[in-house]
């Protein structure tokens, strides 16, 4: 989020930048001759400036003072007018659900005052309408593309950030399980023949010494696997051993936030009981890479739902949003990725379309630590239900 925000906020610098360009190129061609004029060029430029921060105000600011020309000679109105692209763009740039109505509304203004009032009639007006067409074409394939690139680098960025978070826990595993045990084990291998009755006392001091370097290195290299592993934690339970109901719960609402941030408008829901940490921690990195595919495949400004639900055998989530997703027979890494982890609590997933949406939905079967917290009550309260688990519950 904080890395979107500011790619974001790098990209605010443009509006502003041909607002005064705009501006320049005005009073270079409009000297100052009708003060209330050259105020409605200021306005309009200014309105066009904060388009790229606010862009609904930006776009009112503009249309207004646009209109205003209607009622001044059509000789003196100035080509500021043009600067209302610049809101079009920033619209289309930031993804803002409005901005289709922005550019029909801003489109006919400059319509109304730039053409039919200033050409109306004249053999130029022609020639002004494709010009404005032209204009309007550039402004929309422009801000399009922005926010596409964005979208796409975006998505790259969170792979690249999870490939490394996956990167530094299976570093720091294998390095536990190798190198750390392998230190462990010399140190005390050396500490029993530093007691070994026919060590020779300088022998003994020299054991004594390697085991505790080895006892020394080996704590150190624990602290830095340590380090290592709470590196990532601030981004979430996603890599973390310890995930929850209530860690699966919060990278939910994290991946919100991404669709929100991207113009989607997400509907999420985790209504599930207690379940094992290895069933959270795969939850979260299968709703990590759902809402990657959602953000590259979704239409900007739709619905788009993470739903995490149980039955009676298995935890069910659902990923779902309008479009029709990847082709028939042909599956992406992160779809492969997700078969791949949930497989591996032998669960399964299914692509599901109607013609309208496309949907992801994910089955895992309840873990034994699931199923002994949900016993544990009854045991105590010495509920008749709590019964000896039958043979299809110790086949799941």
């Amino acid at each position: 989020m904080v890395a979107e925000q500011t790619a974001r906020e790098r990209g605010a610098w443009i509006e502003p930048v041909l607002a005064a360009l705009s501006l320049a190129v005005v009073f270079t061609l409009h000297p100052l001759e009708h003060s209330t004029l050259r105020l409605l060029d200021l306005v309009i430029c200014l309105g066009a400036a904060v388009s790229g921060m606010a862009p609904r105000s930006g776009a009112l600011i503009s249309g207004v003072s646009l209109l205003s020309y209607l009622f001044f000679p059509a000789n003196l109105v100035s080509v500021a007018g043009l600067t209302v692209f610049i809101n079009i763009f920033a619209a289309f740039r930031r993804g803002l659900p409005e901005r289709l109505p922005i550019t029909i509304v801003l489109g006919v203004a400059v319509y109304l005052t730039l053409v039919r009032h200033s050409y109306g009639g004249t053999p130029e007006e022609p020639a002004a309408t494709v010009m404005l067409v032209l204009l309007l074409s550039i402004a929309l394939g422009a801000g399009h593309g922005w926010h596409q690139s964005r979208r796409r680098l975006a998505v790259e960025r969170v792979g690249a950030e999870e490939r490394v978070a996956t990167m530094r826990v299976e570093l720091a595993r294998d390095l536990h399980d190798t190198v750390a045990q392998t230190l462990s084990h010399a140190a005390m291998r050396a500490h029993m023949a530093s007691m070994h009755p026919d060590a020779t006392p300088e022998l003994t001091a020299e054991l004594e010494l390697i085991a505790a370097d080895c006892s020394s290195s080996s704590q150190d290299l624990r602290q830095l696997l340590r380090n290592l592993r709470e590196h990532d934690q601030g981004e979430g339970p996603v890599g973390g051993p310890l995930a929850d109901v209530e860690s699966l719960t919060a990278v939910v609402a994290d991946q919100a936030d991404r669709l929100r941030a991207e113009g989607l408008q997400p509907r999420v829901s985790v209504e599930i009981g207690p379940v094992s940490a290895a069933r959270a921690t795969t939850l979260s990195k299968i709703a990590v890479e759902a809402t990657s595919n959602m953000i590259k495949h979704a239409p900007t400004g739709s619905e788009c739902v993470i739903q995490i639900t149980e039955d009676c055998d298995n935890l069910v989530a659902y990923f779902g949003n309008p479009g029709t997703g990847r082709p028939l027979g042909r599956k992406g890494l992160g779809l492969v990725g997700i078969e791949e982890r949930a497989a591996l609590l032998g669960g399964r997933c299914a692509i599901e379309r109607d013609g309208r949406t496309w949907g992801l939905r994910v089955w895992l079967p309840h873990g034994y630590e699931a199923r002994d917290q949900e016993l544990r009550p009854r045991a105590a309260t010495g509920s008749p239900e709590l019964r000896p688990p039958t043979a299809q519950a110790e086949s799941r």
